[in-house]
């Protein structure tokens, strides 16, 4: 079973096929505009190669009545099996179904965790193996948090800690306003996970909890709590933080359900198998009138749009915050030591007083800059979005795809690349725009 474990996890790993995608979805009270890009990127992780081609469509009709479609980005493909196949797989196993966005958007879920898709049969064992690899790294990244480092024995005390952080971590989703942990919703159960863990589980954690530790010593009597955790993760809607390379994101809208306005649901999964797709719930969000009658959202390779909204990169101001709190820091370091040697009570009040100034500054100065940014911009762009109907919405979902296509295309870089397809709806009809 050994290695079969590692035989998966060469495949699991070699080769990744990506939608290294831009998109945007713009939604007011009467119509819906979704638009991509349409480039794939297959990732070589071993070799470090990757190769690129367009054409590949990214937005899929699920239900023509409503209408309601799907814009997948992250995952190239499901099961082995291209996303136009697997949505005509759906769209012929589910003929006719209505109902609330919500609720398509779970049937879709419970379709590409069941027996219907028919993909590579190998499919499920590469999405557990890419799971378990990312729920050790997790770990390892908890083990680190608590003083662990590469290549040294795992103390029983950094072992337990790092287990309780992962456990609350996983389990429960935040805290209420009472301040009492609020538990994650359980996945629908399939009879086959059990059999199925029974056969995998063990073996891949063995595998790259070794890995990871690559000969340093463990505590024995910390392997069967993990391996339980381990269980107890997969039957929760959480999703390893270090499954980022491997998360395929599937963002649905449209217009079924008792009203005439449209709606979306955003969830990311890492794959299906045992019968359940781990997956977890990115957000769900209706336009309201009066109060939020906009939705824009963009997904994936989306920093040109974002700068736009909200007026720098994700990664510049990730790196701005950084430097900023590292000087603050070594300042107010500077100057609480010399205060300590005149009035060392002083000092140690100043220190507790200041102790998280250095990393909230920042934070707090780069948030009130992107809610200045982002109330300029909307503040004349929203009407113009509200009153849009399906053409005008899909010309700037359109506008909004340029900005990331023509970054790309100065850079020389084809991770993103043209056509650009536009797919507008409102309720009874829908209509391509290239």
């Amino acid at each position: 079973m050994f290695a079969i474990a590692a035989a998966f996890v060469n495949v699991a790993l070699s080769k990744c096929g990506a939608v290294m995608t831009s998109e945007v979805l713009l939604m007011n009270l009467e119509a819906v505009a979704l638009g991509a890009d349409s480039a794939v990127t297959i990732l070589d992780t071993s070799s470090g190669h990757s190769v690129s081609q367009g054409g590949i469509e990214k937005i899929h009709i699920l239900n023509e009545a409503g209408p309601v479609a799907a814009m997948v980005y992250g995952g190239g493909d499901f099961a082995g099996l291209p996303w136009s196949s697997v949505v005509s797989q759906f769209r012929g196993a589910r003929p006719g179904r209505r109902g609330p966005v919500k609720d398509q958007a779970q049937d879709l879920i419970r379709f590409l965790a069941g027996e219907e898709v028919k993909g590579d049969d190998k499919a499920e064992q590469i999405s557990f193996a890419r799971y378990m690899l990312s729920f050790v790294l997790d770990y390892g990244d908890r083990l680190k948090t608590f003083g662990w480092e590469e290549g040294k024995s795992v103390s029983l005390e950094t072992a337990s800690q790092a287990l309780a952080r992962l456990t609350e971590d996983v389990m429960f989703a935040g805290r209420d306003a009472k301040g009492q942990p609020v538990g994650r919703a359980l996945l629908p159960d399939s009879p086959r996970l059990t059999p199925f863990l029974q056969q995998h589980l063990g073996p891949f954690l063995e595998h790259f909890l070794g890995q990871m530790l690559n000969g340093a010593a463990f505590p024995e009597k910390q392997v069967a709590a993990l391996r339980d955790l381990a269980t107890a993760s997969v039957l929760v809607e959480w999703l390893p933080a270090r499954a980022g390379m491997f998360l395929t994101g599937l963002v649905i809208a449209g217009f079924d359900g008792a009203g005439s306005t449209p709606a979306m649901v955003h969830f990311e999964f890492l794959g299906s198998f045992g019968g359940v797709l781990k997956s977890g719930p990115v957000g769900a969000l209706a336009p309201k009138p009066r109060t939020n009658p906009i939705i824009a959202a963009t997904f994936a390779q989306d920093d040109m749009t974002r700068a736009f909204m909200y007026g720098a990169t994700p990664a510049y101001e990730y790196v701005s915050q950084m430097v900023s709190a590292s000087y603050i820091y070594r300042e107010l370091s500077a100057a609480l030591g010399e205060t300590a040697k005149g009035n060392a009570a002083i000092a140690k009040a100043l220190a507790g007083r200041l102790d998280s100034l250095a990393f909230v500054a920042p934070q707090l100065g780069g948030g009130v800059a992107r809610q200045a940014r982002n109330e300029q911009a909307t503040r004349k762009l929203w009407p113009l979005l509200e009153a849009a109907n399906a053409g005008i919405l899909a010309g700037y979902a359109a506008k909004f795809m340029e900005l990331p296509v023509v970054e790309h295309e100065l850079m020389r870089d084809e991770g993103v690349s043209r056509p650009i397809r536009i797919l507008a709806m409102e309720p009874g009809r829908y209509f391509w725009k290239d």
